[in-house]
């Protein structure tokens, strides 16, 4: 292998171990910012200004990957704390609601006994036109009135599951932002998984001006009145 060859597979290999690789976006034009490995540290610049000489990114100016790592994770951990405070206040919900969804599927259960009944019943009467035992009036009057049941026991069984939907989602069941967020209570480090699984991307637009874009906006958001914040909380700026 070749010295040339040989430096090409070390920048790769030191390119992967990136704490924010693909996460860092310049905040004014969008395009990935280019990372300059040092002895120590890393640091990042826009590119744009280069080859945009009307680009409002400046090629001189940069930022060091250990100040993004500071407020990411400051913004972070109080991401982690809401995630939390949400779980223990959902659980209570939950808890509440709990009697209603189950007296819900008990009602459902009883209308889908009926709704066996009714299709047991239907075919009792076609076995009793078989034998003689009712005229093909009788029969078609019947299996129409024993439909129309089936149809109202069924539109019926959509109505409590809407119910029980809109009960399961003010308990916060099964809520994606919860679950990821709060499993993190007490992290001590930020890692490369934590940040490909709970960060979208984070915008650069000065040292002194950093939003970051969290994952899972859309569950945060069905939760956000709960916790009285907005979805513009999400896009944290330090």
């Amino acid at each position: 292998m070749t010295k040339r060859n040989s430096n090409l597979l070390e920048r790769k290999k030191t390119k992967s171990k990136l704490l924010f690789d693909k996460k860092l976006k310049c905040g004014h034009c969008g395009m990935s910012m280019q990372a300059v490995h040092l002895k120590h540290e890393v640091k990042y610049y826009c590119i744009t200004s280069k080859v945009n000489a009307n680009s409002k990114c400046s090629s001189t100016e940069w930022i060091f990957e250990n100040e993004i790592t500071k407020v990411v994770f400051t913004a972070l951990k109080k991401q982690i704390a809401l995630a939390d405070k949400a779980k223990k206040m959902l659980e209570t919900k939950a808890t509440q609601v709990a009697p209603s969804i189950e007296k819900l599927h008990d009602e459902i259960t009883q209308l889908e006994q009926l709704i066996d009944k009714s299709r047991t019943d239907k075919m009792t009467l076609w076995e009793k036109y078989h034998t003689g035992g009712v005229t093909a009036d009788v029969l078609q009057l019947e299996i129409e009135k024993s439909d129309l049941q089936i149809q109202k026991y069924e539109m019926q069984i959509l109505e409590l599951q809407e119910q029980i939907a809109t009960f399961e989602m003010v308990s916060g069941r099964e809520n994606v932002f919860v679950e990821r967020f709060s499993k993190q209570v007490g992290l001590q480090e930020l890692t490369r998984n934590i940040v490909d699984g709970l960060i979208f991307e984070v915008k650069i637009y000065s040292a002194d001006n950093i939003e970051i874009i969290f994952n899972f906006v859309d569950e945060y958001e069905k939760i956000a009145p709960l916790l009285n914040t907005s979805k513009s909380k999400r896009k944290r700026k330090n």
